[in-house]
């Protein structure tokens, strides 16, 4: 039986209403919306601050689906921006991979793992390598890293970091015994 999988919020499940999870399709769409919409605001707002936080997304999580969707994410907005927002730079929209360990990719061979941060880099997506998650609220994510405390404000957040079992298993489990 392939119950699936959900997402680890690792003991802080408050987390869940501030970063989206990406683990079904109906995430994708999600954190997709979240992003055109946050850029919709950023053309409309004055505000040069608000509108940085707006073209800003963080990512956590530096495996194969933080990777992966932090480059898409990366593509998307600029590549869109370009195309259908006049009105902001493609320049100021930033990505953030956090991820607690020394490299992205950490179960990957290392050759594999460097060349895919450094594809990551080359294309603007900045790594916050050796942070961890100390605090999360709306917009806002305090990383702890070995220099110390280190606050990201986005207009977006998305989860990969941690993967759960289904509780289908537990619940067939208890029901049968």
């Amino acid at each position: 039986l392939a119950a699936g999988a959900g997402s680890s919020f690792f003991g802080h499940d408050e987390w869940r209403a501030f970063a989206t999870p990406m683990k079904t399709l109906e995430d994708a769409a999600t954190i997709r919306r979240q992003v055109l919409s946050a850029l919709e605001e950023a053309e409309q707002t004055p505000d040069p601050e608000r509108r940085k936080l707006l073209q800003s997304v963080v990512v956590i999580g530096g495996g194969p689906t933080g990777c992966e969707l932090a480059a898409s994410l990366n593509d998307l907005m600029r590549h869109t921006l370009a195309r259908d927002f006049k009105q902001l730079d493609p320049a100021q929209c930033t990505v953030t991979l956090v991820d607690p360990g020394d490299r992205v990719l950490r179960a990957m061979d290392p050759q594999l793992s460097k060349a895919a941060g450094d594809h990551l880099q080359q294309n603007d997506v900045q790594l916050l390598l050796g942070g961890r998650v100390k605090e999360l609220q709306a917009g806002r994510v305090v990383v702890t890293t070995s220099a110390g405390e280190q606050t990201l404000e986005a207009g977006t957040i998305c989860w990969t970091a941690g993967v759960s079992a289904s509780p289908l298993g537990k619940l067939l489990g208890e029901r049968c015994s």
